[in-house]
């Protein structure tokens, strides 16, 4: 009867230092992925990237500037090669060049922000949207972050 008493007292205490061991790994996984939320939520305060847009007729030509603002306490890395390519043109639009370096000079940049200007030819009528990704690097005092960036270029073609 002891021996079935001390087996009971054990298995209790492996139940409940097995659940405060799942408590403990739950409660480390949800700070984890909060911490991975309030990173996302830093670099957006790190940057911003304004709407580009533009409208050019049938045969005609445009220059549409896709530009990054650096937030407050940021700057732009201009000793980082920063590039934009361009993934998906749609057959409206004609994008003569779909690969864009900081280190060829294809930036214009300053400490609070930097662009690129984008030389575009209207092929057919109606609306179309070039896409592609930017990466580039932003410092503080302390640091320098690489950043990757979505980018879409609204452009109506008339």
């Amino acid at each position: 009867m002891k021996l079935a008493m001390n087996s009971i007292a054990i298995l209790v205490s492996t139940f409940f230092l097995a659940s405060s061991v799942t408590a403990t790994t739950s409660d480390q996984l949800d700070r984890v992925a909060s911490d991975a939320t309030q990173s996302d939520k830093t670099a957006k305060k790190r940057f911003s990237i304004p709407a580009a847009a533009g409208k050019t007729k049938v045969g005609g030509n445009t220059t549409v500037k896709v530009q990054v603002k650096v937030a407050k306490g940021w700057k732009w890395n201009e000793q980082y090669p920063a590039k934009l390519t361009f993934t998906d043109v749609p057959e409206a639009i004609s994008l003569p060049k779909l690969k864009y370096s900081q280190m060829k000079g294809d930036f214009k940049s300053s400490k609070e922000a930097a662009s690129v200007g984008l030389n575009l030819s209207g092929k057919k009528a109606g609306k179309a949207t070039v896409v592609g990704n930017m990466k580039f690097s932003v410092c503080n005092e302390t640091s320098c972050v690489i950043e990757k960036a979505p980018i879409s270029v609204v452009v109506a073609v008339q």
